[in-house]
């Protein structure tokens, strides 16, 4: 996994419920359910650069329905960072965190993907 946040539990020292990755290589996001009684989720935003700003272009989230102790993984198609994209213009971005039944994670800082 290239970068990782962990959901709060219900209390600030519990275990945390549910973990979400971004992977690069691939355009995945992984999402272990360590123990959460819904799904373990990972939610995304990504922006694309055109017009010298920064705009949202696509955002989702990855379940993991499998259950508890296992992961789940969703493959997304991003544009490269460095390529050319539907707005005529370079510049690739995405962020992640990870949800549970007690709530989100901050938001991961933003990757270029260049993978």
């Amino acid at each position: 996994m290239t970068d990782c946040l962990y959901a709060p539990g219900p209390y600030s020292n519990s275990p945390p419920p549910a973990q979400a990755c971004f992977r690069a290589y691939g355009d995945q996001i992984w999402v272990y359910d360590f123990d959460t009684p819904y799904a373990a989720i990972g939610m995304w935003e990504n922006q694309l650069y055109y017009g010298g700003a920064w705009h949202a272009y696509r955002s989702d989230d990855c379940q993991n329905l499998e259950g508890e102790g296992e992961w789940g993984v969703c493959n997304y198609d991003f544009y490269e960072d460095g390529t050319t994209h539907k707005f005529g213009d370079k510049g690739s971005r995405v962020r992640f965190r990870a949800c549970g039944a007690w709530g989100c994670s901050g938001w991961s800082s933003w990757w270029r993907n260049n993978n």
